[in-house]
């Protein structure tokens, strides 16, 4: 860290010209922890120079708890840094309270250190922000078009917290101007999308970002992250991803119910607040829950314990929520 509190632009090795900075977008899921502790072990020919977690603010309490701890597990091997735009939830609901209201949060930068079990923010500064303050970002809420099908609302959310920061993040963290354009790429992303997810994968649509999928390139799925992490005496990571995402399946949306009371009331009272959206030009009733009812209310038997419960044999003993296939961007669920 540089005097007076600002961030040094290069995180850990001196960088050689033409050279590439190599950053790991850290979701502190499954995929991303794995490949930043298989970095920091040397298993790829090359290894990160420092991870960027875009924080929307509103993730499950276990995801803050396992980056903390992965933070302090990483150490000064591989400096991690936190983005963020502000809390999505706050800024959706006062969206909703009082429409037309635009998002002026900062866009802050600091990297995180571990201390007593929490992260704490060192030096954080405010970026300069890409765009000019706009109305707050579209959620992909369920609803249904005017046909009466079920239907999902645009997602802007993803792009403006998640995409937007790390981008932002990623210039500071190499020294280019915010809107410095020409040049020779000066970033190779490093995105935890294993094979079993391959269908994720894309290339950048910025010149001086390439991505990278090391997983991929190794052939190592999901589970084999949840192997590789056992083996070592890792804790298992939970899924990291907003808690009111309206990707979540059955499964997820029980194991909140069940184990997180507090956080599947927060997720209810969600819920309600934006059934509403007529101000946001939204004519029907919007859920999170697929089944297009109140939360509180939806089954969250999976498909084979429906079938099961109503006499019948499912094909297969796991029959994947629809979920697990129809959230494509590579920013969230890693």
């Amino acid at each position: 860290m540089l005097p007076g509190g600002t961030i040094e632009t290069a995180p850990k090795r001196e960088v050689e010209e033409h050279e590439a900075m190599r950053i790991l977008s850290l979701g502190a899921g499954v995929q991303s922890t794995a490949l930043a502790l298989m970095s920091r072990d040397g298993m790829f020919d090359l290894s990160v120079d420092a991870a960027v977690f875009a924080d929307t603010q509103w993730e499950p309490k276990a995801v803050y708890r396992h980056l903390a701890w992965l933070v302090g597990e990483l150490g000064e091997a591989l400096p991690v840094y936190r983005v963020s735009i502000g809390d999505i939830r706050a800024d959706y609901v006062r969206s909703v309270e009082r429409p037309g209201e635009r998002n002026d949060s900062p866009l802050t930068l600091g990297r995180l250190e571990a201390r007593d079990g929490r992260l704490v923010d060192v030096g954080q500064i405010v970026l300069p922000r890409a765009r000019a303050s706009k109305r707050i970002a579209s959620m992909p809420f369920h609803v249904r078009n005017p046909e009466g099908e079920p239907a999902m609302l645009r997602r802007q959310c993803t792009r403006e917290y998640k995409i937007e920061p790390i981008r932002a993040a990623l210039r500071h963290l190499t020294g280019r101007k915010p809107r410095q354009r020409k040049g020779e790429t000066t970033v190779e992303q490093w995105i935890g999308i294993s094979l079993d997810e391959w269908h994720r994968m894309g290339s950048s649509d910025t010149p001086w970002i390439t991505h990278r999928y090391p997983l991929v390139e190794k052939r190592l799925t999901r589970r084999d992250c949840l192997e590789w992490l056992a083996l070592r005496g890792y804790p298992e990571p939970t899924k990291s991803s907003c808690l009111g995402c309206p990707f979540h399946d059955n499964r997820y949306w029980r194991q909140v119910r069940d184990h997180a009371p507090d956080e599947w009331a927060d997720a209810v009272d969600f819920d309600v607040t934006i059934r509403n959206l007529s101000e946001q030009g939204v004519d029907c009733d919007a859920f999170l829950h697929r089944q297009l009812v109140p939360l509180d209310q939806a089954d969250l038997r999976t498909k084979a314990e429906q079938l099961m419960d109503a006499g019948q044999l499912p094909l297969v003993l796991e029959m994947p929520e629809l979920s697990e296939v129809t959230c494509d961007t590579q920013h969230c669920f890693t």
